[in-house]
């Protein structure tokens, strides 16, 4: 929930910025977005571990799990590579 909390005021701190276009709120919806995507992925996490502690595993459970922490991490990948551009790329 405060993971999803933090998507929906991210986008609502997007649209305030679209009128303010400010460098600083910028940053600060990036983070914010960075940490609901964490919080969304130890959710998953989290779940996934109250799921093989019951025992209730399947081969579709295991693909679903599979494929919920992949989507996660490559997200989070993803986010780190455009912040590495963003800070390395205006040195340059």
């Amino acid at each position: 929930m405060l993971g999803f909390g933090l998507l929906m005021g991210s986008g609502i701190l997007i649209l305030v910025n679209l009128l303010m276009h400010s460098s600083t709120l910028y940053w600060v919806i990036s983070f914010a977005i960075f940490a609901a995507m964490m919080f969304i992925t130890i959710f998953d996490i989290w779940n996934i571990k109250k799921i093989t502690e019951r025992g209730e595993m399947s081969t579709n459970l295991e693909l679903y799990c599979a494929f919920t922490l992949y989507v996660d991490f490559i997200y989070i990948l993803i986010r780190i590579i455009y912040f590495l551009i963003l800070i390395y790329g205006k040195s340059k």
